[in-house]
């Protein structure tokens, strides 16, 4: 039995349903477990797989990250000693925010203690030259299988997931302001990262009551009604490399409007006519009225190698070559 060690330090119902539907769709001949201290010292463990690296020492303020940060080294070296691999899935060429004084140091260890790469598209660069495999994000029609998905409100726009300053909320609202339409409505949904973006994001959509704002952990029910509730999800991010919130929106039949890149452009391509609507620069009131005044496609949406048993499948194969 090869025992994988995922990153996720628990399985928790904010736990992205990314790492949830992978280490459910593993072979039985692989178990997978969340990152312990106690197993990372003594074992067992044949792989560590990281997502998301800073995750995992990051804490509320600069003490407990610096903690975190030394018991980190301590596992990573015991794990090395032991000859463990780490296979590092890249969500993003660089952290959503940026890191401060040792961070860098720690995030540039981590890289160079990595044995193999999980790319989620071909467009990914990595600072080394390491053997990768590109296996994309699964689409989310089965996780939310057990949900009704209501009828879509036309007109109204919606943008859900973390509040973060990355993703352009604020630009979101202001292209929104400027819409001449009544009937419009945008919902900006979902818990809060930083507090300063939530405020700033609420002063700008003050006095409009199109506008609704909704901070907090949002439930799979109430998330799944949202986005059904929606003609258009807008995902208007300053940085955009990989997107769940994008799978999952198409995986439930919502149009997409996102940033003109190749990633998204390879989206578009695979997705089908009409699904995945682009725009360059930054987002406009134009580019956004015209996204909502179309239609949502006939055609379903259409994905290639997305199926969990088919992800589950491809990162066995890397997991027992790293462990040979």
């Amino acid at each position: 039995m090869t025992v994988v060690m995922f990153s996720a330090e628990a399985i928790r119902t904010t736990t992205n349903p990314y790492i949830t539907e992978l280490m459910a769709a593993l072979p039985d001949d692989l178990e997978a477990v969340t990152f312990s201290r106690r197993r990372a010292l003594l074992g067992p463990v044949d792989v560590l797989h990281v997502h998301w690296p800073e995750t995992l020492f990051r804490r509320r303020n600069a003490l407990r990250t610096a903690v975190a940060s030394a018991l980190l080294v301590v596992c990573l070296a015991a794990m090395r000693l032991r000859g463990v691999r780490t296979v590092r899935t890249v969500h993003n060429e660089s952290p959503h925010e940026p890191p401060t004084g040792p961070e860098g140091w720690l995030l540039r260890l981590m890289d160079r203690w990595t044995d193999e790469l999980i790319l989620l598209n071909p467009h990914t660069r990595f600072d080394r030259d390491l053997t990768a495999t590109v296996i994309p994000l699964g689409e989310h029609a089965s996780t939310y299988a057990g949900h009704t998905v209501p009828a879509g409100k036309p007109g109204r726009a919606l943008h859900f997931g973390l509040i973060r300053p990355y993703k352009g909320i604020d630009t979101l609202v202001r292209a929104f302001r400027t819409l001449d339409d009544d009937a419009a409505a945008l919902h900006i949904v979902g818990p809060a990262k930083d507090p300063g973006v939530l405020h700033e994001v609420r002063g700008l959509a003050d006095g409009d009551d199109r506008i609704v704002v909704r901070a907090g952990f949002v439930p799979d029910d109430a998330l799944v009604r949202e986005i059904g509730e929606a003609h258009l999800v807008v995902l208007p991010y300053r940085r955009m490399h990989n997107s769940g919130a994008a799978l999952l929106a198409l995986s439930l039949g919502r149009p997409v409007l996102v940033p003109d890149n190749a990633v998204n452009r390879d989206l578009a391509e695979e997705a089908g006519p009409g699904w995945v609507r682009t725009y360059a620069g930054e987002l406009g009131s134009e580019a956004l009225a015209a996204a909502l005044a179309e239609p949502v496609p006939d055609d379903p949406v259409r994905f290639r190698g997305r199926t969990w048993p088919e992800i589950g499948t491809a990162h066995a194969e890397v997991y027992r070559r790293v462990a040979r």
